[in-house]
């Protein structure tokens, strides 16, 4: 039910990738409706992919991160396009919404110095603390 997805792998999610929408073709199988008249087909939620040790990939959900001073959500265009401090459902539909049709749906977090030194920004940690 995403969006601006024409093969079905361009949006990342905390869902397993085995989820493929089997229940719904189920459903429909037996004459079950989908109502698609929501204000929102998913439930959004900003993630990194994130590359293991393993070699295997993985998301980190940027729940938290966002709204904390320091930082800011920039599009490709190096502009910000959201007020971070908002759900991350609101976060990830304003980027859905704001990039340009033909272009990737991403964003970056950029964290200025003092927020690295001290707080997490996904799987980054923050820096030491000199003693």
């Amino acid at each position: 039910l995403f969006p601006r997805t024409p093969t079905g792998n361009e949006h990342w999610s905390l869902t397993p990738k085995t989820t493929t929408g089997d229940g719904i073709t189920l459903g429909e199988s037996v004459g079950g409706r989908l109502d698609r008249t929501l204000a929102s087909p998913v439930a959004y939620c900003p993630v990194s992919i994130v590359r293991y040790r393993n070699g295997k990939e993985g998301v980190f959900p940027h729940i938290l991160d966002r709204g904390k001073p320091g930082v800011i959500g920039v599009l490709a265009n190096g502009k910000r396009f959201v007020n971070e401090a908002l759900g991350y459902h609101d976060y990830t539909l304003a980027m859905v919404e704001q990039v340009p049709e033909d272009e990737e749906v991403c964003s970056w977090l950029i964290a200025d110095q003092q927020y690295v030194r001290y707080l997490p920004l996904g799987m980054a940690k923050p820096l030491p603390i000199p003693i």
